[in-house]
């Protein structure tokens, strides 16, 4: 069954009277939609628990106690009513294409699949896949009709008509067929951020806060960090969610109060965490402004200084935090930024955003929060606790306070105490959230809560991004080695690079694949940044293969991509890799959410590689 999601609210009125059990994935958009759902369940008093799910593997250990599952960014690409036959279950998952028997078939009666309200093809694919399975039905039937005629005389044989209509509904049949194919083969892409549409929910009944509205804020930049969207679409976007944010808003004075917790909208930088951080090394470290001014050539780092001298800033002042700077510093970067970036081509260096104060205490853009979530939920707490990155400065916190609790003074550096190292960070977010010795479930599972619980905390908020400056650091300078070191190939039909452990950093004491080859979302934004790289040096267009090998297990961690451009552009490597897979064999785990990323044997690697290379769906 199917509904659309901005008819959310006529299932809500059903979904409220159950107990609920709510599977969600790991992922910022999945977060920011569970905060919004819980606090409308907990109005109503709706019981239910949450259950953090990383692939559907895990579906399959859950014993479910509830009256119904609602479904958080997963199930929408596979035939969920299958793995959950027995309960009403409710899809809201912005993964794409989404599967036509869970949507179309009257076999699962009990699932409901939410799709964008404009959503493509969907009255013709619903037609042809209703046709097929009506023409199946209609197939056997005629089978048995056809046995009982072999007994009838030859004057009952099909008349002309007959066949003409026969030999219609196969050349139809035939075309149902391959629109379906085609809709499964294009690839796999993204729908809008779950979390809006809920956001909009609870806005029809009138259950809308500034908070909410931040989740979904929030949710919305992940979507256009992590390439789920283009700028267009974000901008369009801002567009909406800065008229709601007037609307909610109440108009105060410029100096801020203890109470005020509003959100405002901003014209920002492309630049990533500038505010926490320090200009050079946040314009040296934003993949923006590596691919446009070519960091990774003394040229290019000789034009970054002087773009920063012809902003009337010293060597010291660039160094330092943006926190600290004085105020004649920072108002040389606000006053003439924007108007030498042409001259460096930065022609698009401003970006749209939003912030949320917290008081006297801080205030967060939009995409600080989201690069500190992304830091919690892939290492969060336990990475804290095992390699404490003591190279790197700590958080200004209160020597009166008790050593396990975290600190709540404003942006990281800011107020009057003594710095720490991350160590010492590590454990205080490890007493604010338990330290327990726990298995890899257990870890993931509660990096998840890290992150939710860091939504409402603006103090977990502040160690993100100290760990999300780490890891913004690592991400950039392994790129800047590949392009210096001319690692990547350029193949027939895609560009491949492959992390198989022979590099070292030296802050985490890992190889490089070992970074990598546990992370995803580390995986997804490497490949990212050298994609963005290659497209501002007018190199062809083409998708990109990166494998980065885990030693321990003697597997790589395959991700195949295709750069979004302008509005959807589809991922043809989930499919492909299925395909590579079982042609050849090869015992590979495809468990991920996220069909265009397998664990391949390191064995196997160079087959699978060359199987691709065939593939005609990747071009």
């Amino acid at each position: 069954m199917h509904s659309t999601l901005d008819k959310l609210q006529e299932y809500y009125q059903h979904i409220k009277t159950l107990k609920l059990t709510i599977l969600v994935s790991p992922d910022i958009d999945s977060i920011c939609a569970l905060r919004v759902l819980v606090a409308l369940l907990k109005s109503d008093n709706v019981a239910h628990e949450i259950v953090p799910v990383r692939g559907y593997e895990d579906l399959k250990e859950i014993e479910f106690n509830s009256q119904g599952v609602v479904c958080i960014n997963l199930g929408g690409i596979v035939e969920i009513g299958a793995m959950m036959p027995d309960i009403p279950v409710f899809v809201m998952d912005s993964h794409r294409p989404l599967n036509l028997d869970s949507l179309y078939s009257d076999r699962w009666a009990n699932v409901v699949v939410f799709m964008d309200p404009d959503e493509p093809d969907q009255e013709h694919l619903k037609t042809a896949f209703q046709e097929l399975e009506f023409d199946s039905e209609s197939e056997s039937e005629k089978e048995n009709e056809d046995s009982d005629d072999e007994q009838e005389p030859k004057r009952l044989k099909t008349s002309q008509n007959e066949r003409i209509e026969k030999k219609k509904r196969k050349n139809e049949r035939k075309i149902y067929q391959r629109d379906i194919a085609e809709y499964y083969a294009d690839g796999t892409y993204y729908g809008q951020p779950i979390c809006g549409y809920i956001y909009e929910l609870a806005s029809q009944m009138s259950r809308h806060t500034n908070d909410l509205l931040w989740y979904t804020i929030t949710s919305m930049t992940s979507c256009f960090i992590l390439d789920r969207m283009d700028q267009v679409q974000y901008e369009g976007h801002i567009v909406k969610w800065k008229t709601e944010v007037e609307r909610l808003t109440i108009k105060q004075d410029q100096k801020k109060t203890a109470d005020d917790y509003s959100i405002s909208f901003q014209e920002d930088y492309r630049l990533v965490l500038f505010r926490h951080w320090n200009l050079y090394d946040s314009m040296f470290n934003s993949p923006y402004v590596v691919a446009r001014m070519g960091l990774w050539k003394e040229n290019g780092r000789t034009r970054l200084t002087n773009l920063i001298v012809k902003l009337g800033l010293g060597q010291k002042d660039s160094r330092q935090r943006y926190d600290e700077m004085d105020v004649k510093a920072k108002k040389n970067i606000r006053e003439n930024l924007l108007e030498y970036a042409g001259r460096y081509n930065l022609d698009h260096l401003q970006l749209l955003t939003f912030e949320k104060n917290y008081g006297y205490k801080t205030s967060f853009l939009a995409s600080d929060v989201v690069y500190a979530l992304l830091a919690l939920l892939d290492s969060g707490v336990l990475w804290l606790e095992k390699h404490g990155m003591s190279s790197y400065e700590g958080i200004v916190v209160d020597e009166n306070k008790d050593e396990n609790q975290v600190s709540d003074v404003g942006q990281i550096g800011s107020g009057v105490g003594t710095r720490t190292t991350t160590a010492e960070i590590a454990n205080q977010v490890l007493g604010l959230v338990g330290s327990t010795e726990e298995d890899a479930r257990e870890q993931w599972i509660r990096n998840f809560y890290v992150a939710y619980d860091a939504l409402e905390n603006p103090s977990i908020i502040q160690h993100g991004i100290l760990l999300g400056i780490y890891f913004q650091r690592l991400i950039i300078q392994k790129g800047l080695d590949v392009l210096e070191n001319k690692q990547v190939k350029t193949l027939k039909k895609f560009k491949l690079l492959i992390l198989n452990g022979l590099g070292f950093d030296q802050l985490s004491g890992e190889t490089e694949s070992k970074l990598f080859s546990q992370s995803t979302a580390l995986l997804h934004r490497l490949s990212g940044f050298l994609m963005d790289v290659y497209k501002e040096h007018n190199q062809k267009k083409m998708p990109f293969v990166i494998c980065a090998l885990d030693q321990e297990t003697d597997r790589y961690l395959v991700m195949g991509r295709q750069r979004l451009s302008s509005g959807i552009e589809k991922n043809p490597f989930g499919l492909a890799f299925i395909e590579a897979a079982q042609q050849l064999g090869i015992d590979a785990s495809m468990d991920s959410f996220d069909s265009a990323v397998v664990l391949v044997p390191s064995d196997d690697l160079s087959s699978f590689l060359d199987h691709l290379l065939t593939n005609t769906t990747i071009d």
